[in-house]
């Protein structure tokens, strides 16, 4: 199988303005005070003068698309993943909402930028410097939020574009970086594993007689999560197959069972840690609370 047939590359740019320079009149000051040497330190200036709501709304949006994207796909490079065929219209889907709702967060702090520049001047007060916070025109540009779907390379390539003596050496390169890709990104899928199989057996191993700590809600994220890791198996990977399905089983059972029946529990965390051991991982209570 090719893993040009089962996978693209999502491509995506997000960036956002830091709001922040170096003062380097105010640095100066300040090693000057210390007797200390130039290249000892530097003071970095917020321009706005502080904390700002719009721009901190920003920030975490954008953290938090990196982290839902990260979960979506499998990472390939900065600002590069893959992801499966089959899931273009759902990871489309979520970029396209991603960016709309990017630029309405910019468009506020647009809407509050006159304000923010008055405050900034209040709150910086002899820090601050005319014309410090640039025209929102420039500001604007430090905005960005764009992406692109491609194809997954293929060895082949080579075949059309290099002489014969040069291209079975580059695409057994080529080859060997995809192989790579592939294993760095099953082994994500991996310790994603690994992470949920503890948390059901620090659940199981830790349980006092507590409903909350043992509800049908306690295994909806690692169902979701199962699934998750299931269509992100591109190369149908015969290991996470089976630990998924393992794990599918384990979480599958009722959740009032496992409070009532102290048997059950101790017969299943036993079952997790050989199959963490199988993993790789640690499995102990202690370790997992460490």
């Amino acid at each position: 199988m090719k893993m040009s047939e089962v996978a693209f590359v999502l491509k995506y740019t997000i960036s956002v303005w830091g709001a922040q320079e170096t003062d380097r009149g105010t640095s100066h000051e300040i090693l000057q005070s210390k007797h200390a040497n130039d290249k000892a330190g530097k003071f970095i200036k917020n321009l706005l003068g502080g904390d700002v709501r719009e721009l901190k709304d920003i920030q975490k949006f954008a953290a938090s698309f990196r982290l839902r994207i990260k979960n979506m796909t499998v990472p390939l490079s900065h600002g590069s993943s893959l992801f499966p065929i089959v899931q273009t219209k759902k990871v489309c889907s979520f970029v396209k909402t991603s960016i709309s709702e990017f630029n309405e967060l910019v468009s506020a702090l647009e809407l509050a930028y006159p304000e923010i520049i008055e405050r900034a001047k209040e709150q910086s007060q002899d820090l601050y410097e005319e014309g410090q916070c640039p025209p929102w025109g420039i500001v604007r540009r430090k905005f960005e939020f764009t992406y692109m779907v491609e194809p997954l390379p293929q060895s082949n390539g080579f075949d059309q574009q290099y002489a014969l003596d040069d291209s079975e050496e580059l695409k057994q390169d080529f080859e060997k970086k995809m192989e790579g890709i592939f294993e760095k990104g099953e082994a994500s899928l991996k310790g994603r594993l690994i992470n949920k199989a503890q948390g059901t057996r620090r659940m199981l191993a830790l349980y006092e007689g507590k409903s909350g700590q043992l509800s049908k809600r306690s295994f909806n994220s690692t169902t979701e999560e199962i699934k998750l890791i299931r269509e992100l198996n591109m190369r149908d990977n015969g290991d996470i197959n089976l630990w998924a399905n393992k794990l599918q089983i384990i979480v599958e059972v009722p959740a009032a069972d496992y409070r009532q029946n102290e048997d059950l529990r101790s017969t299943t965390v036993d079952s997790l840690d050989i199959m963490l051991r199988e993993m790789g991982a640690e499995s102990t209570v202690e370790l997992i609370l460490a």
